[in-house]
């Protein structure tokens, strides 16, 4: 199962850490966490913002990125600061 860790407000929304099974060999993130939102309106909406950044296994990447079983995801609402 895929491990997901979520921060921030997505955490609140979410809890910190989920794990869900990968649909199969080509799921991309994309799909993969639309799927975990379930019937969560607002944490799919959440998802699906602009600015979320995900990263899968400690590497930033794109929302079409193809994932496995075994990969750690972090989802990370958008990057502010000065």
């Amino acid at each position: 199962m895929a491990r997901v860790i979520f921060y921030g407000r997505l955490a609140d929304r979410a809890g910190r850490e989920r794990r869900a099974p990968v649909a199969g060999q080509g799921e991309t993130l994309r799909h993969f966490l639309t799927r975990m939102a379930g019937d969560d309106a607002e944490l799919a909406a959440m998802l699906s913002g602009q600015g979320i950044n995900f990263a899968v296994n400690d590497s930033i990447a794109p929302p079409e990125t193809v994932i496995g079983d075994a990969d750690e995801i972090a989802v990370m609402p958008p990057f502010s600061g000065g």
